[in-house]
């Protein structure tokens, strides 16, 4: 009754704190237990968990049945001692360590085990995790600091080679689908793509890599604790100072000559391409025991190859060129660590990232055409861990500001050359990109979780239990247009000359920014029970609710509304018009997010060599305020397309959006403006359901995981049901509400028949679904210093299947469902990851990286029908290893006085040059009309897909880096 009573106490004061306080909060599981069996034990004995590293002492108690317990604690090296019986362990990020002491051991001499490296993987879990270490990520090589590149050792999770779109993702649907967490601090990005904040269009690496300890990639069967990720998570903790000083600095560097060029660009002359990272790093004691301190800051500056820009059209010649992408960030992280006595710690923290980078020009689209990418992500976390003999709560408050920025590099008005007045196929971009936006993110954190240890009924319980609160505030501004963009056929257009008169032009005014507040609630419990030394039951479940994810006080356009109420062809295709009008009352906040997590381990000897797994869990996401914000911004917002009446055409219609061209609307968009104004035409317009849903996926898996001495190996079958997914579609309907005569399947959209007197409907639905099937096997024997050597490897299996395709805008059939069923885009039917760590003579080091793949399926273009179709996925690559890298590294240690040692290092990076083509529809998975010879000529007499790459390769060509460390 005494534990009972302070678990209440101790939840109740939580709760009520928590209700007095603003804020958002991400629950995740990034501290460490420790358990096991005491031999030769008195109930109530004290078991002690030093961390070598702070001096922080922590204390459990030994059970009537003579185990013991203590959670909460950092990932790292501890003295685990009773008695005089003391093994030293090393605990990794977010698992369960199982360590047997034996209390007789006290009347002898003290006994140490020192373990380097784990002790044993965790076995008796649910989960599919992957811990990687920091051994692994100094020794492993990498092209470009990140470590999220490390998240390919999981099984089911690939990491794209895409350098200016560094993201991962897993099952069958987009790396919108992830998370990561960052000493509990959830990354997610609410308001754009690619999962992680700062991860949407970015070469950079979300955090300092110098401040991660240690990192966790779970792929299947998370516990409920985890929030806003429906197929894989990251769960990071960074580095904390200790008792004795230490640090280091690093630095590494590529020249021109260093750089590979891109394989199909060889012909051109080499851009000055250079790279350089430096950082540092520093931590130690302000208080011996009690008060650490930990800092660290990195830099990259980077110049890569990108396409050329080779326009083919006579007179623009002086737009050609190989051109350098410049990139730029900064990254810096502090932290204080307070252990003012046993029972309590408080962390402090701070990130800052900077990025500054400039893209966006290519092949046929001009330099002046690109623009900045410039974004920064701060945070702030305080975190106060309590513990008194069974209970353990953990109180945290953060602070998150994501802002990311796309600016053209000129003002310029853009010009697109096109094939003719009525063939909009383009082929040159020039003069100043025609967008520009402001995305951003802003939240303050409360969270409150509690652990009890003290429930024995029928087994051993570690319940926890949390809740949170979080308030967010997004912007999105989306200058769409407002600079203009001209279309110019290419038999008329003169490059450079100032009377070319363009057949179309696109033009925006009013007010491009939109705003938007949402409070976030979640609440979790879940109970890891031991039931004795075979079965291991972890049983949670998780409740999330957001006020206002899908910006639910919108109300439409009047206008707007008699439009769609009035519409006849979109009432013929089935739609009923209220379900996209909005009165600013009738979009109710989802409460059903209620997602079961239950899974169990089965160790067949109790000895933890083979145990049998499994689990079911369900996962809610959410949907990005990039999406939910489009409504609003249409109606402030008008994005006009002008036809330009042919010479000496008199105009006839005013209301229509035919003009006559005036010389001075070239360089006059306010006069370009007016004229827009005047035609009466208002744009295309969005509209979300008013039933939209939350995206979940039922994830299941049974696996077996068996030791063989050092060597642990594991073989999981894993499924994933991705349902309630997120797209838009086009909302135009043919006068009968058809979608095309030949069917929805087809992609003959209904263009010229949009929302009358606007333009195109864009309209929102949850139609698309993803089936992902897989087998997981992997092998794993850690590096240590008494081995000299450690190696790794994982091999997928993938059947995935899906509807619609992977771009949030879906126009090419009438709804995602008609596209059928077809394998997922860009996921591979197979993946091998290896990675190998050896110890060579003269303290020297060598490792590989090596990935091996099939490539992922692309869209198949039939045009052999009435109509074009497009299935994305249709089709796959025709070499049976359509992507394969391998990188090595070797380094070189010095050791000096004091401690210090100076590395030396050397990277190859795609080490055997491999050409990594990217797989596009309308190259190698296009089948051509039989009546089409000039398309089968061009293929060789092949009608139907070729299966080939593009000319143009994804990853890097062979590229060298050198660098330097120094570590005291």
């Amino acid at each position: 009754m005494k534990h009972t009573t302070k678990f209440r106490l101790v939840l109740g004061a939580s709760i009520l704190a928590l209700t007095a306080t603003l804020g958002d909060a991400a629950l995740a599981a990034d501290f460490s237990t420790v358990q096991g069996h005491v031999a030769s034990a008195q109930a109530g004995d004290t078991v002690t968990a030093t961390d070598t590293n702070t001096g922080a002492v922590t204390t459990g108690t030994v059970r009537p049945d003579g185990t013991y317990v203590i959670v909460g604690l950092r990932p790292g090296n501890y003295k685990i001692a009773v008695g005089s019986t003391v093994q030293e362990v090393t605990l990794a990020v977010g698992e369960t360590t199982t360590l047997d002491l034996d209390a007789a051991a006290a009347a002898e001499p003290t006994a140490t085990v020192t373990v380097v490296g784990r002790r044993r993987k965790e076995v008796r879990t649910s989960e599919v995790a992957t811990s990687v270490s920091q051994t692994q990520i100094n020794s492993l090589p990498q092209n470009g600091r990140n470590f999220l590149n490390f998240a390919a050792l999981a099984p089911g999770v690939a990491v794209t080679p895409d350098a200016e779109n560094k993201q991962f993702r897993a099952g069958a649907t987009s790396a919108n689908q992830v998370n990561v967490f960052i000493d509990g601090q959830s990354q997610k990005n609410q308001v754009l793509q690619g999962g992680t904040m700062g991860q949407d269009s970015s070469r950079g690496n979300p955090f300092p890599q110098l401040a991660i300890q240690e990192f966790k990639v779970s792929t299947q069967n998370f516990k409920a604790e985890y929030e806003q990720a429906g197929t894989a998570i990251i769960s990071a903790v960074t580095k904390t100072g200790g008792n004795e000083f230490h640090g280091s600095a690093f630095a590494t560097y590529q020249s021109k000559d260093m750089i590979g060029q891109p394989y199909f660009q060889r012909s051109q002359p080499k851009g000055d391409y250079q790279n350089t990272e430096y950082g540092v790093d520093l931590g130690g004691p302000i208080i011996k025991d009690v008060l650490h301190f930990y800092a660290a800051y990195e830099h990259r500056k980077d110049q890569r190859p990108t396409d050329a820009v080779d326009i083919t059209l006579p007179g623009f010649e002086s737009e050609n060129g190989v051109y350098a992408k410049d990139f730029q960030e900064d990254l810096y992280f502090g932290k204080l660590t307070w252990t003012p006595n046993e029972m309590n710690t408080i962390d402090v923290s701070f990130q800052d990232r900077e990025e500054d980078d400039v893209r966006g020009f290519d092949r046929t689209t001009a330099y002046t055409q690109g623009n900045t990418l410039d974004q920064y992500v701060r945070q702030g976390l305080i975190s106060w861990k309590y513990r008194e003999e069974n209970i353990l709560n953990e109180m945290t408050l953060e602070y998150q500001t994501y802002h990311w920025l796309q600016t053209p590099l000129t003002d310029a008005p853009g010009q697109t050359i096109i094939n003719s007045p009525t063939d909009f196929g383009v082929l040159a971009k020039v003069g100043g990109a025609t967008y520009a936006q402001e995305k951003g993110q802003d939240n303050t954190t409360f969270r409150d979780t509690m652990t009890f240890t003290g429930l024995d009924w029928h087994g051993q319980h570690v319940i926890k239990a949390g809740v949170k609160l979080a308030l967010y505030s997004y912007i999105a501004t989306e200058a769409d247009h407002f600079n203009p963009e001209f279309f110019y056929p290419a038999s008329s257009y003169t490059y450079g000359a100032s009377n070319n008169v363009p057949v179309r032009v696109v033009i925006a005014d009013g007010n491009p920014v939109v705003t938007g507040k949402n409070n976030q609630w979640g609440l979790f419990i879940q109970d890891d029970w031991t039931v004795d030394d075979h079965l291991t039951l972890n049983l949670g479940v998780r409740w999330d609710y957001e006020t206002n994810m899908l910006n639910d006080k919108f109300v439409t356009d009047p206008g707007v509304a008699a439009a769609l109420r009035g519409w006849a062809n979109f009432k013929a295709a089935g739609f009923d018009p209220e379900d996209y009008i909005s009165d600013g009352h009738n979009r109710k906040p989802f409460g059903g997010a209620l997602a079961p997590r239950l899974g169990f381990s089965y160790d067949v000897h109790g000895d933890r060599d083979l145990v049998i797994f499994g689990g079911y869990g369900r996962y809610y996401d959410r949907t990005i305020y990039d999406d939910a914000q489009l409504e609003t911004r249409r109606t402030q917002i008008h994005v006009v397309t002008l036809n330009i009446n042919p010479e000496g055409t008199v105009d006839t219609n005013p209301n229509d959006n035919n003009i006559t061209w005036d010389p001075s609307y070239f360089t006059d968009k306010n006069a370009l403006i007016a004229a827009a104004k005047a035609t009466g035409q208002k744009g295309e317009i969005f509209a979300l359901n008013n039933n939209t849903k939350v995206p979940y996926s039922d994830q299941f898996n049974l696996g077996v995981r068996k030791q063989f001495g050092d060597i642990a190996t594991s073989l999981t079958l894993a499924d994933i049901e991705s349902k309630d997914m997120f797209s838009f579609v086009l909302g135009n309907r043919n006068p009968d509400g058809s979608w095309c005569s030949y069917g929805p399947q087809y992609a003959c959209q209904p263009w010229g028949y949009g929302l009358p007197g606007y333009g195109n409907l864009i309209i929102s639905t949850n139609d698309q679904q993803a089936k992902y099937q897989a087998l997981y096997l992997t092998v794993d024997k850690p590096y240590t210093r008494a081995s000299h050597y450690g190696y790794s490897g994982t091999l997928t299996l993938t059947n995935a299947r899906a509807t619609g395709h992977n771009d949030r805008f879906i126009f090419d059939y009438a709804m995602p469902h008609d596209s059928g069923w077809h394998d997922a885009e860009g996921v591979d039917k197979w993946r091998f990851v290896g990675t190998g760590i050896v110890d060579g003579p003269w303290d020297t080091q060598v490792s590989a990286f090596v990935t091996l793949a099939s490539g992922g399926p692309f869209d198949y273009i039939d045009a052999s029908g009435p109509a074009v179709r497009i299935i994305p996925g249709g089709v796959s690559p025709k070499d049976d290893i359509a992507y394969q890298n391998v990188d090595l590294r070797i380094s070189k240690d010095f050791d000096l006085p004091g401690g210090q040692t100076i590395t030396l290092e050397g990277q190859v990076y795609n080490l055997f040059d491999s050409i990594n083509r990217t797989y596009s529809g309308w190259n190698g998975g296009l089948k051509c009309s039989p009546t089409d010879t000039g398309c089968i000529d061009q293929r060789n007499g092949q009608q139907g897909p070729t299966r080939a790459g593009d000319d143009v390769t994804v990853g890097s060509a062979r590229s060298y880096q050198v660098g330097l460390r120094y570590k005291w």
